[in-house]
């Protein structure tokens, strides 16, 4: 359970982030196949269960699933519905943009740049 519940918690702050347009697409697949996971799950409990209160119990969680993540699927497939997303990343952002102003100054125009990280 604690393996599920972090890989819940990772897939909510994977939701957030702000993403292009090819990694959006990566998202949606993703989700879809969370929610694929979830239905599965569900059709594993209700079986499982005894009582009708147990069944009706077992599709929480796919209830559960999509009340989380069903409107980042919604607003994502949207998005790329209606082409509102970024082809690509600016090149500057990924690219080291230095300033020389002396021989041995340097200043960096961006934190991940000063961290050295694309």
């Amino acid at each position: 359970m604690g393996a599920l519940g972090s890989l819940l918690i990772g897939l909510f702050a994977y939701c957030f982030k702000k993403l292009n347009k090819e990694n959006t697409k990566k998202r949606i697949i993703i989700l879809i196949i969370g929610c694929i996971i979830s239905l599965i799950l569900a059709i594993i409990f209700y079986f499982a269960e005894d009582t009708q209160t147990g069944k009706e119990g077992a599709w929480m969680f796919l209830w559960f699933y999509l009340l989380i993540f069903g409107w980042r699927l919604v607003a994502d497939i949207i998005l790329y519905c209606t082409g509102r997303l970024d082809k690509k990343k600016d090149e500057e952002s990924k690219t080291k943009t230095v300033t020389e102003k002396t021989e041995d100054t340097k200043t960096y125009t961006t934190v991940n740049n000063m961290l050295n990280r694309n």
